[in-house]
């Protein structure tokens, strides 16, 4: 019998829209518990990146915390430190004339400030700190980023790889302590260690690239890539080229994606290109004039088949510390065992990391430079090809942090703890066999970072600085070689101009200018008629015939009043004859010279010289660049074609 039809018609239509009314509620009410439960993992998720995150900046600043000391006669330890920041000192010209900044004219005749691979002065991060904090705390600053950023790296590489928390974070960790970064710090390499923490930045949003299609990527890698031309020494710049670019080949010619993958990594590079173009042009531009010293017979490079010890080998054991890529036994076991264990299906990515290891370290070696130096004679000029085969320490921790987690999601047994009061608690048994050795790698590679990250008071004789200050800031003046340290502390107390610096490039046909005054040591003193004084150490020496800035009339040389601060120089010259200006400060493309607000033509001459009339004349010189000038529009324009690949998205 059919109830319904016992029931008013009208009641059968109430009772199935009260069912459809309340099946919409129950609709609604899950969807919405679904999208609150994706909301919380999603923050859960998003909480656990930002732990994460917290986890590694506090280790890396821990680690680097002897930085922290922010006394300016505070160095960090290492002979070449001081080498390392000879230029940044330039950058506090910014705040006091703008683009003046774009010349230094601190060192040895002045030159380009953009075009020196011996410093960062170009790096965005270098510029800030050394704003904010000044040369020296700077560089103290921009280590201890760069000790967060080789963290974040690394941890960045196996959250794209998909590895889990434990595998993050230790690889996140154990790279800050690693020797790659520590060793480059006993000769105060800074620099070094910025490249190659800005290098490793690249790997990720690289693999990335090839793993997820993801085109915000290739911004990403765009702009790693443009942070590692910029940062100084070029050791690492020749590996994100001739290195980087061979491996990533391996993801190209994957079958499937490569016309995309192939399009995707060259946009990367053209847009690296166009956003380091303030700093490549001026470079290109200068390149010709420019000479190194070289080392044909390559005695600082290390053979190929001694670099894979350097994993194992604690620097202390290493005949030449910059060598050292320590990490311990712990990770090259994991790496090995990632060899094993990895899925076939993801081959590509195991092979882009072996090969990547093998070809940093054929890069780097002794035999492989000999062999091109017999073609390309200008290879000689990598001394110190050690800074290269660094490099291979962040794939093979991604290696290592592959086979940890392939390693925790193992079948292990589980270990039950009953307690008295019947509770039970479950353990993976992978946790008590994995994380000890995760923790005693971490220890054993620790000291073994920390080694050479301390710092050293720098002080010099307050009464010979006094001395060989001159009436003008602009006189040159030449300290004791190959004494470093002495020259940023001049710096810091206000002497702006030192020639006789060392260094390891020179200008093609330039010379440097001869010293107003100079500190010696009493044994080198040539002519004891020209010695003002013996203070200390130190004998000073006068030499009034080296006039910064002077009137050559033929008869004798008429001095000048001059000011001098980077690309701003304004002399006053008062001559009863006609003769040559001349100023010891290089010449060279950009520089402009006004007499007596009259535009006139400099001489073909190293230094700035012009021919200038008797009486009194004002004489006004600067430096406006056209290369920097170029090279900032194609910065905007990398910007805006990053804009333009995001919004694409």
């Amino acid at each position: 019998m059919n109830t319904s039809s016992l029931l008013p018609r009208h009641t059968n239509v109430n009772i199935r829209f009260f069912i459809q009314h309340l099946w919409r509620i129950i609709l609604s009410v899950k969807t919405n518990l679904q999208e609150r439960a994706a909301l919380i993992s999603v923050r859960s998720w998003q909480l656990r990146t930002v732990l994460e995150i917290i986890v590694i900046v506090a280790w890396a600043v821990w680690v680097g915390r002897d930085y922290l000391n922010f006394n300016p006669q505070v160095f960090p330890f290492g002979g070449d430190f001081p080498l390392q920041i000879y230029n940044h000192f330039n950058l506090n010209l910014i705040p006091q004339c703008g683009i003046c900044a774009l010349w230094n004219g601190s060192l040895n005749g002045g030159q380009p400030a953009l075009i020196d691979l011996q410093g960062a002065a170009a790096h965005p991060l270098v510029i800030l700190v050394t704003l904010l904090f000044g040369a020296v705390n700077g560089a103290k600053v921009y280590l201890l980023v760069s000790l967060v950023i080789a963290g974040l790296a690394q941890w960045w590489l196996a959250r794209v790889m998909g590895l889990g928390m434990v595998a993050r974070l230790w690889s996140g960790l154990i790279v800050v302590v690693s020797g790659h970064l520590g060793g480059r710090l006993d000769n105060g390499v800074i620099n070094s260690v910025l490249s190659i923490a800005f290098a490793s930045l690249i790997l990720a949003p690289a693999v990335d690239l090839a793993d997820n299609r993801n085109r915000k990527a290739i911004v990403w890698m765009g702009v790693a890539l443009a942070l590692t031309l910029v940062s100084g020494q070029g050791y690492i710049e020749v590996w994100a080229v001739a290195g980087l670019l061979p491996i990533l080949s391996l993801f190209v010619l994957r079958t499937g994606h490569r016309p995309k993958i192939l399009r995707d990594y060259i946009l990367a590079g053209v847009l690296a290109v166009l956003l380091a173009g303030y700093f490549l042009v001026p470079v290109l531009h200068f390149f010709p004039s420019f000479t190194k010293v070289a080392n044909p017979t390559f005695s600082d490079a290390q053979s190929i088949n001694f670099m894979p010890i350097n994993f194992l080998m604690d620097q202390a054991n290493l005949p030449n510390v910059l060598r050292s890529s320590y990490v311990g036994w712990v990770p090259v076991i994991l790496a090995f065992l990632a060899v094993y264990l990895a899925p076939r299906s993801r081959s590509y990515l195991l092979w882009f990391f072996l090969i990547g290891i093998a070809w940093t370290f054929i890069l780097s070696s002794s035999e492989f430079l000999k062999f091109l130096n017999t073609f390309i004679p200008q290879i000689a000029t990598l001394r110190f090809p050690n800074f290269i085969n660094g490099m291979a320490v962040p794939f093979l921790l991604a290696l290592s942090a592959w086979g940890l987690d392939l390693v925790i999601k193992l079948s292990w047994p589980r270990l039950s703890v009953i307690f008295g009061s019947g509770k039970t608690l479950t353990l993976t048994s992978s946790w008590v066999l994995v994380l000890i050795p995760l923790v005693l790698s971490i220890l054993a590679a620790y000291p073994v970072g920390r080694r050479f990250m301390f710092t050293h008071v720098v002080e010099r004789s307050q009464p010979v600085i006094q001395e060989l200050k001159t009436n003008t800031a602009s006189q040159w003046i030449r300290t004791p070689m190959p004494d470093f340290d002495f020259v940023p502390v001049l710096f810091l107390n206000g002497i702006s101009k030192i020639t006789g610096v060392g260094r390891p490039w020179g200008w093609i046909d330039h010379t440097i200018p001869e010293p107003f005054k100079e500190a010696v040591y009493p044994m080198k003193n040539p002519d004891g008629s020209t010695n003002p004084g013996t203070l200390g150490d130190y004998d000073i020496l006068l030499h009034p015939e080296n006039q910064y800035a002077a009137v050559d009339t033929g008869q004798g040389l008429i001095p000048c009043q001059s000011s001098a601060r980077g690309g701003i120089i304004d002399v006053s010259c008062s001559t009863t004859l006609p003769g040559r200006l001349v100023v010891r400060e290089h010449s060279w493309s950009g520089w402009y010279v006004w007499v007596d607000g009259k535009p006139a033509f400099l001489d073909n001459n190293q230094w700035l010289t012009l021919s200038v009339e008797s009486g009194t004349h004002t004489i006004q010189f600067r430096y406006l660049p056209w290369d920097v000038l170029l090279g900032v529009l194609l910065t905007l324009a990398g910007v805006v074609l990053a804009v333009w690949i995001i919004k694409k998205q």
